[in-house]
């Protein structure tokens, strides 16, 4: 099993729950539930870059094993392009979280709840098509 099997996993994890986390914490206003939640998205942001860098030889070992299977190919290149794409941009959410940590209130806290719930959806559209490439 490789590293970014293990890897993947935690990623979407934190960022669902800390989306959920922030939008509980904006709906009941409470800072320490959007702080929490913000946290987890900033760890899966990062989480998310490692099974990025980790995707390359999970990436070869199946591409070995697709050389007949044209179906398998194209869901390792699809999820290989969804990620390629989605780590940078749950990277950037996390980063812009880390920047606006501290403001809770105004568009500044609108536009972290916004990247929370998109990173979430990403997350799972990520998860999925590397779900299809490992369960078909």
């Amino acid at each position: 099993m490789s590293a970014h099997v293990l890897l993947g996993h935690f990623p979407i994890s934190l960022i669902l729950v800390g989306a959920v986390a922030d939008l509980a914490g904006f709906v009941l206003a409470s800072v320490p539930l959007r702080r929490f939640g913000g946290w987890l998205l900033i760890l899966g942001g990062v989480g998310a870059l490692a099974a990025f860098m980790t995707g390359s030889g999970a990436s070869r070992e199946l591409l070995a094993r697709a050389a007949g299977d044209p179906v398998l190919y194209e869901r390792i290149e699809a999820h290989s392009m969804l990620a390629s794409l989605g780590a940078w941009l749950l990277a950037g959410a996390a980063v812009l979280r880390f920047t606006w940590r501290d403001r809770m209130e105004g568009a500044e806290s609108v536009a972290t709840l916004v990247a929370a719930l998109l990173s979430a959806v990403l997350v799972l559209v990520v998860g999925f098509s590397g779900m299809s490439v490992r369960h078909g």
